[in-house]
């Protein structure tokens, strides 16, 4: 299936089930929250008021909140995609927040954090060596240290080497974390059905899943690139149609891989 195949699917299942708004409403009200404090910490900054360490870690906590949010409409969407329900509502806005999965989630959401940072660290190395080929310019000898414009080639050459495993740094993290997407949906899959094997394995499955896939849930994703801008020139606004309608269309690409992976 292509991309507007699963947009257009989404829309069809979205138009007519009842409670879509209120199972979303949590995670589309913090989505908006979520975007004045960054509006508001940007402006502040700009006037040159520091923001505190303490107040900068609400954000993250708002983030963590989205994500159990959204992900506990995800799992009610993925009962309504495989027609065990016919309507939805707030009450089942808070599932990932239940006993059975909320530990097993959190913990998978850490450990990819974990793996994701480990990838990162190729880009460090990169940044490293670009600042080093800079220092290795700069000339200590004189009274006050001076930039030597006549770049060696040992620094030019770490310097470009530096700025080339930056990116590529990037270009593996970017990677991953696609390839760790359906990890949170398969380890609700697993509990459900009494075979969670652990955060690593559902992260294992989800890379199986995803090989050869990654392109393509990529283009999904950038499907939507126009709602998002959107939703950004809204504050937030437009979340109350962007955020179900994109979620639900990542979960038909899921259903659709495990669809494709049992025959």
């Amino acid at each position: 299936m292509r991309a507007y195949q699963f947009r257009q699917e989404a829309r069809s299942i979205l138009k007519n089930l009842p409670g879509r708004i209120p199972l979303f409403l949590s995670a589309i009200i913090l989505s908006i929250f979520s975007i004045s404090i960054t509006v508001r910490e940007t402006l502040l900054e700009l006037d040159g008021i520091e923001i505190s360490i303490s107040a900068s870690f609400f954000p993250l906590i708002i983030s963590l909140l989205i994500t159990f949010f959204t992900l506990s409409a995800s799992f009610t969407m993925l009962d309504v995609i495989r027609h065990k329900r016919q309507e939805v509502g707030f009450s089942d806005s808070t599932s990932a927040f239940s006993g059975d999965l909320f530990g097993k989630l959190l913990w998978t959401i850490v450990l990819k954090g974990i793996y994701l940072f480990l990838w990162s660290l190729i880009s460090i190395v990169g940044v490293v060596m670009a600042i080093f080929g800079l220092f290795l310019s700069i000339d200590l000898g004189q009274p006050t240290a001076t930039f030597d414009m006549n770049l060696s080639t040992t620094s030019i050459w770490l310097i470009i080497v530096g700025i080339l495993i930056y990116f590529l740094g990037l270009a593996i993290v970017a990677i991953k974390q696609y390839s760790y997407s359906f990890a949170e949906y398969l380890v609700y899959d697993r509990v459900s059905t009494d075979s969670y094997n652990g955060a690593s394995a559902a992260i294992s499955e989800s890379k199986k899943l995803l090989k050869g896939y990654k392109w393509k849930l990529f283009c999904l994703d950038f499907s939507f690139i126009g709602w998002y801008l959107l939703t950004g020139l809204t504050m937030g606004l437009l979340y109350f149609y962007t955020l179900p309608y994109a979620t639900t269309a990542r979960l038909l690409f899921y259903e659709n891989r495990l669809a494709l992976e049992k025959g």
